[in-house]
């Protein structure tokens, strides 16, 4: 059996219980298409492949490759191991990938990461919801309100792009080696709905930078001296002098909102102008071709009467 590597952050889930909870809590369908982030050992690998043999396994670890899952998967020829990193991994260029379900025991260094990625739009077409195993903390900040100490960034995305369900608490004894802390099991479940468009992803996680990097200080202050001035912050209904730890995610949705009618005004605005620009000159070189005419016919004389 191949030992836990503390660099890959390894706490291996041997609990049969637990197993049978997430299996349980994951809610599959027989033949449903599943992707599993580091099967490690194959815990949950086994049972999930009990009930689809659609899975798709990506696994860092050669040596659990080679010791536990490798053979594993030889009895289930539909279903494929992978071996690479999940943080690299691109299922545009993957065969047959379509849209699946996310199983995941995630270390910690890599939980962040990968739930901010998925919430992109363009990596949500191809997961319908990820049944995750996180350290405690994570979950409590990716279901952080308003006005505690623990929302900010990574509350905002989420709850933008997924919609989430608690599910249970994980003690240490679950796993080995055993780890320090506890952990829980959460659903989120990808949306289509927000942000509208995509056009509104990139300039909501450049707000929600801004403010969250100052997160003490008023929204004004946090966003001044970008594009997201005073003036917008009215028009969104935002009062200048909260702070951004105290709005809702709604109301940096409005503030993108009252940033792009500004912008599409301003074009409009600008395209009229432009076109009044051009108007005026047309009407000048109409103006000058009859002065030009009577002057070529002037000329014409006096060349007559030259001859």
């Amino acid at each position: 059996m191949a030992p836990a590597k503390k660099s890959l952050g390894q706490n291996f889930l041997r609990d049969p219980t637990t197993i049978c909870k997430i299996i349980e809590f994951g809610r599959i369908q027989p033949g449903e298409p599943v992707l599993e982030i580091g099967p490690g050992r194959g815990a949950l690998t086994s049972p999930l492949l009990k009930l689809t043999d659609d899975l798709i396994a990506i696994e860092l670890d050669e040596d659990l490759i080679e010791a536990s899952l490798a053979p594993l998967f030889e009895k289930f020829p539909r279903a494929r191991l992978i071996r690479g990193d999940i943080r690299t991994f691109d299922p545009h260029q993957a065969t047959g990938f379509g849209k699946r379900k996310v199983f995941g025991n995630l270390p910690y260094y890599l939980a962040t990461h990968l739930i901010l990625k998925f919430a992109e739009p363009q990596w949500r077409p191809f997961f319908s919801e990820m049944i995750l195993m996180v350290q405690k903390e994570v979950a409590e900040r990716i279901w952080a309100q308003p006005a505690s100490r623990d929302y900010g960034y990574l509350s905002c995305i989420c709850q933008l792009a997924y919609q989430l369900e608690k599910g249970f608490l994980v003690r240490p004894g679950a796993f080995s080696p055993r780890p320090k802390v506890d952990s829980a099991v959460i659903r989120l479940a990808v949306r289509d709905d927000r942000p509208a468009n995509r056009e509104q992803w990139p300039l909501l996680k450049e707000v929600l930078k801004l403010a969250f990097a100052q997160r003490r200080k008023t929204i004004q202050n946090s966003l001044k001296g970008s594009r997201f001035d005073i003036q917008l912050l009215r028009q969104a209904g935002i009062p200048p002098t909260v702070r951004p730890e105290e709005l809702p995610v709604e109301s940096y949705l409005l503030l993108v909102q009252a940033y792009q009618q500004q912008k599409s005004a301003g074009q409009q605005v600008a395209g009229q102008q432009v076109g009044r620009s051009t108007g005026q000159q047309v009407n000048r070189s109409k103006v000058k071709r009859p002065e030009l005419e009577v002057k070529r016919s002037k000329d014409q004389k006096q060349v007559r009467a030259g001859d």
